[in-house]
């Protein structure tokens, strides 16, 4: 199946929404944001967002930047 090559955590696309809505009905998936899916169904949503915190704000923005002083 599509999903099960998807990482834990994943935002949906074009790409995505057929295979998504069908795992969202099987309860292999579940929505933890927006555009936000995690595969993973035990944990608190909060403590799968903490631990993928940077590779989740990586796929909001793609192409962003971050810095300090």
């Amino acid at each position: 199946m599509y999903i099960d090559k998807l990482p834990e955590v994943f935002l949906s696309n074009k790409h995505t929404a057929n295979h998504l809505h069908r795992a969202i009905k099987s309860g292999l998936v579940k929505k933890i944001g927006p555009k936000l899916y995690t595969k993973n169904l035990k944990d608190e949503p909060k403590d799968i967002v903490k631990k993928s915190l940077w590779f989740i704000v990586s796929e909001y923005f793609p192409d962003g930047l971050i810095s300090d002083r």
